[in-house]
């Protein structure tokens, strides 16, 4: 079971001081590459490249894990909890409505 208390202690003895752990998903690169190049470049290709930039754009401004469980909080969600999958870019949400 997760305990993130153990995480921090962990985290402390493995970690060089100022030494900073990274919480990006494994394959955030390659949908960087893929949402930032790939995809506008297929959309030139296709002769409209507004279609084909509104999908990186919408998702570079949706909220990451925590942020979506903050407003499904103020939407007065309880018992929040989430998990990541296809490599962490996607998040399943799950609340209990109050």
């Amino acid at each position: 079971m997760f305990n993130p208390g153990t995480v921090d202690a962990t985290c402390g003895l493995l970690c060089a001081p100022c030494a900073r752990l990274s919480q990006k998903p494994p394959l955030s690169t390659f949908f960087s590459v893929w949402f930032d190049h790939i995809v506008p470049g297929l959309g030139r290709l296709a002769g409209d490249p507004d279609a084909y930039t509104y999908l990186p754009n919408s998702v570079k401004r949706f909220p990451g894990p925590e942020g979506l469980a903050g407003l499904m909080a103020a939407a007065g969600l309880r018992d929040i909890r989430w998990i990541l999958t296809a490599g962490g870019i996607i998040a399943i949400h799950v609340g209990t409505k109050a």
